[in-house]
């Protein structure tokens, strides 16, 4: 009798520190280069995610992550003054102004969906930093 109480005693345990916890986040590693943004990995499963910013770049960047609605492709987004005009985007969260060789990150509870992340600094969208991001 005492090994089944030993293990119910575990899956209660067990089924607590899910129930607090909560699920726990996925790590997508994110590189910020002077014409590009590489999330690794580009597709996650919906809920807690973390990104782990480094700016491998001679520039100051920023990462911005937009949720982006059907029929809109946030790789092809109108400008305005050297700057992608985002209005037509849901915002989920920002980290600005990473220098050179530093980092940062960002975390986020996300949905299914489409993101695109994009560093929105004069110049720097229409020169390439922009990448899709999938939530399944």
């Amino acid at each position: 009798m005492r090994p089944v109480r030993s293990a119910i005693l575990a899956v209660g345990a067990a089924a607590l520190v899910v129930g607090c916890g909560g699920t726990p986040a996925t790590s997508v590693a994110v590189t910020l280069r002077d014409v590009a943004i590489e999330p690794v990995p580009a597709e996650v499963s919906a809920g807690p995610v973390r990104f782990t910013v480094q700016n491998a770049g001679a520039a100051v960047h920023e990462l911005e992550v937009f949720r982006v609605p059907p029929g809109v492709d946030g790789n092809a987004l109108p400008l305005d003054d050297h700057v992608a005009d985002t209005e037509a985007l849901e915002i989920v969260d920002e980290v600005e102004e990473i220098a050179p060789s530093t980092g940062a990150t960002l975390s986020a509870t996300l949905p299914s969906g489409t993101y695109v992340l994009i560093c929105n600094i004069a110049g720097h969208y229409e020169a390439g930093m922009h990448s899709t991001f999938t939530v399944h």
